[in-house]
């Protein structure tokens, strides 16, 4: 017997979870001119991430520099991140439940994703499935 949950995600999840792929999950094998996101201030100190418009609206090239070296380029969108979050809770929950619920004691319930949850979060986005790692 399986149940199926619902839940809403804030996009400040999948903004993240590509932090958390940017400075240092994914270093091994992507790249990109730009980040997909932007720290806000809050009480004047960087607080909370969010997704920028540019990339909302475009989305952003990421290049496989581990593929045989080719440079491959992938287009990574905010639909493949949605979509990553559906992947992540079908074949990897584990990464999924340390990307949604809180290890700490943030009082606000937001995920703590490592560097490994966003890579894996990013490898779902682009390829549907952990291909490196």
């Amino acid at each position: 017997m399986t149940t199926v949950v619902k839940i809403n995600v804030n996009d400040s999840v999948i903004a993240d979870l590509l932090c958390s792929a940017w400075e240092g999950g994914s270093n091994y094998w992507a790249r990109a001119n730009n980040t997909p996101y932007t720290w806000t201030e809050r009480n004047g100190n960087r607080g909370l991430l969010s997704l920028k418009d540019s990339f909302l609206s475009n989305g952003l090239t990421i290049t496989d520099m581990e593929e045989n070296d080719s440079g491959k380029k992938h287009l990574l969108s905010i639909c493949k991140c949605r979509r990553a979050l559906q992947i992540m809770a079908e074949k990897y929950p584990w990464h999924f439940m340390d990307a949604m619920y809180y290890q700490d004691d943030d009082k606000y319930g937001r995920g703590n994703p490592d560097a490994t949850t966003g890579d894996v979060f990013l490898q779902c986005a682009i390829f549907g499935e952990i291909v490196y790692g």
